[in-house]
């Protein structure tokens, strides 16, 4: 079984996040795309030789989160494709580093406050946003090559007739995968657990995190969320747990929780 950690805030560089992930019984990391030390231009010829020298004599597996300042739902073209370039450029990276999988959030669109509710611009223009979506996704994908899964997360707003119905016309067909965040799906918004639970041989990364009733992104184990029974019905198989607790030691505390719920 595959267990990591999301690297993010306080992290250092690639191969930091990789001996603290070795050295604490993880045996994957998450590296967020949104910190600079982790930048693609950072890196040059050796030093992604030596991540994957790393890599493969420490059997870590090296997954990636995209930025999440880059959402492909927009309107504007020149816009929407300038975000698509940098992703690209990051998923070329993640080849270059052996990574396996990267997440991607697809973001909302903006909104509108009425006196009474708000109302979102894929209200308005549905079919042009469904269509941009699909398209976005085929492209990134394709670009992957194989070489990459890329798995969209349930982030934020996840509807059924956008979101939910685009990815169920598409997965099947094309190289796109899911990653379920157990914690941002618990109070079933947008009934996402009946589309994750029909769909569990799409999901690929699982985010790992308690929700309380304050926050989400605690610690396992200081929260609501009972993770044996996620754990047994999605599985083993190719998947990637990630546990999304920051600071990284409170991700090790989670850890150990985690392992818990699993042997139960």
């Amino acid at each position: 079984m595959r267990i990591g950690y999301a690297a993010s805030v306080g992290e250092k560089s690639i191969l930091d996040s990789m001996e603290f992930a070795k050295i604490n019984g993880f045996n994957a990391v998450e590296i967020n795309m949104n910190m600079k030390c982790f930048f693609p231009e950072n890196y040059d010829k050796k030093d992604i030789e030596n991540i994957k020298k790393y890599k493969k004599e420490n059997d870590i597996e090296i997954t990636m989160h995209a930025p999440e300042d880059i959402f492909i739902l927009n309107l504007h073209e020149k816009v929407r494709n300038a975000g698509i370039d940098r992703l690209k450029e990051i998923i070329e990276f993640g080849k270059n580093i052996d990574a396996s999988r990267m997440t991607i959030h697809i973001g909302p669109t903006p909104y509108f406050t009425l006196t009474d509710n708000k109302y979102y611009l894929d209200d308005i223009y549905h079919e042009e946003y469904k269509e941009i979506l699909k398209d976005c996704l085929v492209d990134l994908s394709d670009y992957c090559e194989n070489k990459i899964k890329l798995c969209v997360e349930n982030s934020g707003r996840f509807t059924e007739k956008l979101y939910q119905d685009v990815l169920d016309n598409i997965m099947n067909k094309k190289n796109i995968f899911l990653t379920w965040d157990i914690g941002h799906s618990y109070y079933e918004i947008y009934d996402e657990i009946k589309f994750f639970r029909k769909n569990i041989d799409k999901i690929k990364t699982v985010h790992v995190h308690d929700v309380n009733d304050i926050s989400d992104h605690q610690v396992v184990g200081d929260g609501k969320i009972d993770f044996s029974k996620y754990v047994e019905d999605i599985g083993c198989k190719d998947k990637v747990y990630i546990i999304e607790v920051r600071p990284r030691e409170k991700a090790l505390k989670s850890l150990k929780k985690f392992i818990q719920f699993m042997e139960k």
